[in-house]
């Protein structure tokens, strides 16, 4: 995206990523639910440690455990 418009659209994105439901798979309105399998925590940091390291930028950190 274009760099004059960069900062609203994260400011804007992440407040609806922080506005999702999280909940259990059986919860009608969860949007977002637990991963399924026990690695797969630890294999998300990894992408997120690896995109990091290649310049991406984090614009929230909110951890929800059920």
């Amino acid at each position: 995206m274009h760099e004059s418009i960069a900062d609203e659209f994260n400011t804007k994105f992440a407040k609806a990523v922080d506005n999702l439901k999280f909940g259990m798979p059986w919860d009608k309105d969860a949007f977002l639910t637990p991963l399924p399998e026990p690695n797969k925590p630890s294999y998300i940091k990894d992408l997120i440690d690896d995109a990091i390291s290649k310049g991406a930028n984090v614009l929230m950190i909110k951890v929800v455990r059920y």
